[in-house]
């Protein structure tokens, strides 16, 4: 998604790093005439299919909004430590040691390397985000990961849901690094359930 803003504009999430996610976003941000020498970014969390393509969109001067957490987890893909916290995580939820290769691949995975150096802004729980016409209250929602934030407009009641909420399915319980992730989830649901909203993108 994305806010225009009478100074800067905002892009909430981004998609992949690929050919055909870039040629839709560069085609789009085009459409919509949005500069991103003036375009910073909110990222929900830092799986690839909402981090990824922001490594072929920032801009000198561009901030990255960002819970801690996530952030935390960006440098630990791209140093090629979520290797090990996920072995340890597949170790102790009993997975067949044999099998493991079928689900995650020896040589690893880097998204967005070491290469990268990000301008991160920490948001926490309640903070709030402006842009244009629109004041975001930051709303954590841990489960899908640790620090998984969504944001809440509360004059239109719009909620930038991210992967906390799905449209036909629940999303997969990834905070592997929490003591139990499935009940950070459940309490998140709770959280959300609680604000008063019209429209959940």
């Amino acid at each position: 998604y994305a806010i225009k803003g009478p100074e800067r504009h905002l892009i909430i999430d981004a998609g992949m790093d690929n050919n055909s996610c870039r040629q839709v976003m560069e085609a789009s941000l085009k459409k919509l005439e949005i500069d991103l020498d003036r375009t910073d970014f909110f990222i929900t969390h830092c799986h690839i299919d909402h981090f990824g393509l922001v490594t072929s969109l920032v801009r000198q001067g561009s901030i990255i909004y960002i819970n801690r957490r996530e952030a935390d987890m960006v440098y630990r893909v791209g140093s090629g430590d979520i290797v090990s916290d996920w072995m340890t995580f597949i170790e102790a939820s009993g997975f067949p040691e044999d099998k493991i290769e079928n689900i995650f691949p020896s040589e690893g995975t880097r998204p967005y390397g070491p290469e990268h150096t990000f301008s991160f802004i920490y948001l926490e729980d309640g903070d709030t985000l402006s842009m244009g016409d629109y004041h975001f209250k930051c709303v954590e929602t841990p489960g899908h990961t640790n620090g998984h934030m969504c944001l809440y407009e509360p004059q239109s009641k719009v909620f930038m849901a991210g992967d906390h909420l799905l449209n036909k399915i629940t999303p997969g319980i990834h905070g592997f690094t929490h003591e139990n992730p499935l009940k950070d989830y459940l309490s998140s649901l709770d959280k959300v359930a609680a604000l008063d909203v019209r429209l959940v993108l």
